[in-house]
């Protein structure tokens, strides 16, 4: 069970730092904060299979963020034109429509399952049984309560409902060798 509290912890960072709405007009003064959400997702960059490898994601993420809360708000976050704050701090500060608003931008930038599928298959898990899992764990809430997670740094136990899910299709899905490597027995 820990290497699947510890899966779900490594795909909701991967995640986090990613996402958005890039079909939006902004003022310059927005353009600006934009591009200095964008710039410090480019720095914390995970390598080429990070999402946030993708400069569209990173562009469509700050964008949308910066039409989805506003400057003034986002400056009473530590979020300028002039900088960043850390990002546990600045998800941290946003209150829950906050952030929900915010997965909501990255789900419109990123493909979340996609990003999760991948994190499987680099763990060993075959193509075929990751796609079973994402496609059973589909609008379970799974993939967004993940990008929260990651996105506040909360490493408490995941709701219990979403464990029973991702259990249940792991069950259903995985070989019982991609089984024990998923519940860090393998």
């Amino acid at each position: 069970m820990r290497r699947l509290i510890v899966l779900v912890a490594a795909f909701a960072v991967v995640v986090a730092a990613c996402g958005g709405s890039g079909a939006v007009t902004l003022s310059a003064e927005e353009e600006a904060v934009a591009a200095a959400i964008e710039a410090r997702m480019e720095a914390e960059m995970g390598g080429d299979e990070d999402p946030l490898a993708d400069a569209e994601a990173r562009r469509c993420f700050s964008r949308g963020l910066v039409a989805e809360l506003g400057i003034a708000r986002l400056a009473e976050l530590g979020v300028t034109a002039a900088g960043v704050g850390e990002s546990d701090d600045v998800f941290g500060a946003m209150s829950d429509s906050e952030l929900e608003e915010a997965a909501g931008v990255a789900a419109g930038c990123i493909d979340l399952a996609a990003t999760f599928e991948a994190e499987l298959v680099s763990s060993g898990v075959s193509a075929s049984s990751a796609s079973c899992l994402v496609d059973r764990l589909d609008g379970s809430g799974f993939f967004e309560a993940a990008f929260l997670a990651g996105m506040t740094g909360d490493e408490s136990e995941p709701d219990p409902s979403l464990i029973s899910a991702l259990v249940a299709a792991a069950s259903e899905c995985l070989t019982p060798e991609e089984l024990g490597i998923f519940l860090g027995g393998g």
